[in-house]
């Protein structure tokens, strides 16, 4: 099977492109520690698995390299 996320993406493009799909969603079982990085560290702790949404209007978060921020955040 695929060692990695982008093993398994760089398989399906060719497919994708064909098609001229704008948008790939892959749900692939995976279980891992929650890791949102943002610019002083990362936030997540304990254990996920499966696909969920997680949705935060109370944080400001900035984009460090385009300098655009806004309040809350949708983590995968």
């Amino acid at each position: 099977m695929f060692e990695s996320v982008k093993q398994m993406s760089d398989a399906v493009k060719p497919a994708a492109g064909a098609v001229n799909a704008d948008l790939l969603l892959l749900v692939v079982p995976h279980r891992a520690q929650p890791w949102l990085t943002e610019e002083r560290g990362h936030r997540g702790s304990g254990n996920a698995s499966g696909l969920g949404l997680y949705i935060n209007r109370i944080d400001r978060m900035r984009r460090a390299d385009m300098g655009e921020s806004a309040v809350g955040y949708l983590g995968l």
